[in-house]
């Protein structure tokens, strides 16, 4: 935004110095114009030379200009409308704002996976089937997991051997994080700066935080990873970090609103889960229970007729 504010500074001074010559004009600062007469210029193109000439300007046509300006007229001499400083500012104005906002990154997507895309395009992309889906809670919000590794990517991935794996989690099933880990193989050699560099092609420029990720590359135990780069917006966050166990590096992302409430419902969960604990454990005990009364009543209906005494 800087650069855009530093830009409309200098065209509107632009603007100023051009319309300096109108202002010395009205007020009579400004010498007697003298007719100027046309001169040939020569332009060389790619199609030859083309000789063109510079329309002369007269006093009556400057006299004209002047009086459209003092009257407030927005047209010229020749009846054509004219651009007044302020509509010009404003379209330049536009222009950057949007240019800006056409450069900036799209974090809201990795690869071909957007965040809040449901659990069935996501099996779909990946040629998995949505049921491999793990339920990890489902109340007060249902938390599911899909695991991906290289060899359930089907023929996308001999093209690209990057990746190793990618654990996508969702909230009441929308896409809330990605957590991917590159294959070691591919990226050996390569340098944090290298990763940095060729992330930042594709997100922009990077941070690097003094921070830890809790990083879980699967749904039963989680990892405190380093964080060695962050591409990060307002709504989405990719980290960089390399695991400690096989040296592998990994990218993790997350939808900020969407990652907080399923964090929150979570905790929720695991709250829940332990006031209900005593009870879930009675009522299994019960079960069990059940179940060997059962299977003795089978077996007794089985024995009984064919016994001899």
């Amino acid at each position: 935004m800087v650069d855009i504010k530093s830009n409309i500074h200098l065209i509107w001074l632009s603007i100023s110095d051009k319309e300096k010559p109108a202002t010395e004009w009205r007020s009579g600062e400004c010498g007697p114009k003298t007719e100027r007469k046309a001169s040939p210029k020569t332009v060389s193109g790619n199609f030859g030379k083309i000789t063109q000439l510079h329309a002369p300007t007269s006093i009556d046509h400057q006299a004209a200009i002047v009086d459209k300006i003092r009257t407030g007229s927005r047209s010229n001499p020749e009846g054509e409308p004219m651009i007044s400083p302020r509509t010009l500012l404003t379209s330049l104005f536009c222009v950057a704002v949007f240019s800006s906002l056409g450069t900036a990154q799209d974090l809201a997507r990795y690869r071909d996976f957007q965040f809040g895309m449901s659990l069935e395009s996501v099996a779909k992309q990946t040629n998995m089937d949505a049921a491999a889906a793990k339920t990890i809670h489902q109340r007060p919000a249902v938390i599911q997991t899909l695991q991906w590794d290289q060899s359930s990517y089907s023929d996308r991935a001999a093209k690209d051997r990057s990746l190793r794996s990618i654990r996508f989690d969702f909230y009441n099933g929308e896409l809330s994080k990605m957590i991917v880990t590159y294959d070691p193989v591919r990226t050996d050699g390569l340098t944090t700066d290298d990763m940095i560099e060729a992330i930042s092609a594709i997100y922009g420029p990077a941070t690097k935080p003094e921070k830890t990720i809790a990083v879980s590359t699967s749904s039963t135990y989680a990892d405190n990873e380093k964080v060695l780069a962050c591409w990060e917006d307002a709504q989405y966050s990719y980290n960089l970090f390399r695991s400690f166990y096989g040296n592998a590096f990994g990218l993790y992302a997350i939808s900020k609103k969407l990652d907080l409430m399923a964090s929150d419902s979570g905790r929720e969960a695991d709250r829940l889960d332990k006031l209900e604990a005593p009870e879930k454990e009675l009522a299994q005990q019960m079960k069990q229970e059940e179940d060997k009364r059962e299977a003795q009543e089978k077996a007794r209906l089985i024995s009984k007729p064919n016994f001899r005494p």
